[in-house]
C-alpha cells in the first residue's frame, strides 16, 4: 500500500511539474529576448483601427506586468471608431510617434508587413509579432517570437497570452481587449470569427458585468462612429481604413469604407474615384483599390489599367467605369488580399 501511495505521489508530482513547465513557457520565452536597456515600443499598423490600437495597448501592459519596459505608440492618427470607444471605455489611446531610429526594439501587433509598420521599422530590431493575418515580409527578418493565429481579432490572441502568462487583465485592460474584439469581429458576426474569439468575448463581458444587450448597443455606437465621415475630406475618408501591401514586388494599397445611403452611393463612388490618383501618388503605390461596403454588398474601386485587370480577374467585369461589384460583404483580409496576391504572383 505504501509503495502504491508513493508511486501515486511521484506521478502527481511529475504531472504538476509538467504543468508548471507548460505554464511558464511563455514567460521563459519572454525572458530569453534581447530587451536591452532602452524602451521597447509596441505598434499596431499604420492608419490604425481599434484592434491595432487596443492590441498594442494591452500587449504593452502585459509586457510591463512581466517586468519589461514597453510603451504602446501609434504611427499615424487614430480613426473615429477608436476615438469613440476610448472615450466610452475611458482609456487613453497611445501617443503618436511616426518614426523610430535604427536599432530601436519593436513589437508589432495586428500586422507583419514593413509597408504597414512605423517608418524606420526596417532598421529596427523586431522582438515579437502578434498578428492574425497571413505571413508578411517582417516575419522573414529572424523575429525571435511570433504568435500568428488566423482568427477574428488580434486582441483575442493577446487575451490568450495573458492566460499563458498567468496574468489577470485589470478592468481597464479588459475593456481595451473587448473593444478590439468587438471591432474586428463586429461583435462575433464576421465570417472569420472563431470559437476562441467567442470565449474571449464571454470571459471579458462577464468580468466587466456587461449584458449582451449592452454590448450590442456599444457595437452600434462603434459602427456609427466608423462610418461617420462628417468634417473629413475625401482623401481622409479614403485612407481612414487603409493598408499598404507588397505583393510579388507590386506596391498595392487597399482602403475600406462603409456607405449605406443608396441615394448618394453613385456620387460617393464618383468622389472616391476622383481622389484615387491623389492617394496613389501620395502613398507611392503602383495600384490602389477601395472596398465600399454597401448594405451587405461590396464595390471594388480601381484607378488604372493594371488595377482594373486585377479587380476584374478577381470579381468579374466592371459594373461601371472604375468599379467592380460583389454580392455580400467582402473582407479585405480573407477575400481580397489573398486573391490579389495570387493573381499578381501568377503574372496573369
Amino acid at each position: 500500500m505504501k509503495s502504491a501511495k508513493a508511486l501515486l505521489f511521484v506521478c502527481l508530482a511529475l504531472c504538476s511539474c509538467g504543468k508548471r513547465g507548460q505554464e511558464n513557457a511563455f514567460r521563459a520565452k519572454m525572458s530569453s529576448l534581447d530587451w536591452g536597456d532602452d524602451t521597447c515600443y509596441v505598434y499596431g499598423h499604420k492608419t490604425p483601427d481599434v484592434d491595432a490600437v487596443c492590441s498594442s495597448l494591452a500587449y504593452a501592459e502585459l509586457m510591463r506586468e512581466l517586468g519589461y519596459n514597453c510603451i504602446a505608440k501609434v504611427s499615424s492618427p487614430i480613426n473615429n471608431e477608436t476615438v469613440y470607444i476610448s472615450s466610452l471605455f475611458g482609456f487613453e489611446p497611445p501617443h503618436e510617434k511616426t518614426f523610430v531610429a535604427p536599432g530601436t526594439r519593436l513589437i508589432a501587433t495586428d500586422h507583419e508587413e514593413y509597408s504597414q509598420s512605423v517608418d524606420g521599422a526596417r532598421q529596427a530590431r523586431i522582438l515579437q509579432i502578434i498578428d492574425h493575418h497571413q505571413e508578411g515580409d517582417m516575419a522573414k527578418a529572424d523575429v525571435p517570437f511570433i504568435r500568428r493565429e488566423m482568427i477574428g481579432s488580434t486582441c483575442t490572441i493577446v487575451w490568450e497570452l495573458y492566460k499563458e502568462a498567468k496574468v489577470s487583465p485589470d478592468e481597464q485592460t479588459s475593456k481595451i481587449l473587448l473593444a478590439g474584439i468587438l471591432s474586428d469581429t463586429h461583435n462575433l458576426s464576421k465570417a472569420n470569427t472563431v470559437r476562441r474569439d467567442s470565449l474571449a468575448w464571454q470571459a471579458l463581458t462577464s468580468a466587466l458585468g456587461l449584458s449582451a444587450e449592452v454590448v450590442a448597443e456599444i457595437q452600434q455606437g462603434m459602427d456609427d462612429a466608423y462610418s461617420d465621415y462628417s468634417g473629413m475630406s475625401d482623401y481622409e475618408i479614403f485612407i481612414s481604413d487603409y493598408k499598404d501591401y507588397d505583393m510579388s514586388s507590386h506596391a498595392v494599397g487597399i482602403g475600406c469604407v462603409d456607405w449605406n445611403d443608396a441615394a448618394t452611393l453613385d456620387s460617393f463612388i464618383g468622389r472616391m474615384l476622383a481622389v484615387m490618383p491623389e492617394v496613389k501618388e501620395k502613398k507611392d503605390r503602383e495600384m490602389v483599390f477601395l472596398l465600399i461596403d454597401h448594405n451587405d454588398a461590396s464595390y471594388i474601386l480601381y484607378c488604372s489599367d493594371a488595377s482594373r485587370a486585377v479587380a476584374e480577374q478577381a470579381f468579374g467585369a466592371s459594373v461601371r467605369e472604375g468599379a467592380c461589384y460583389s454580392p455580400g460583404h467582402l473582407s479585405r483580409k480573407t477575400d481580397v488580399v489573398p486573391v490579389f496576391t495570387d493573381i499578381l504572383a501568377s503574372g496573369n
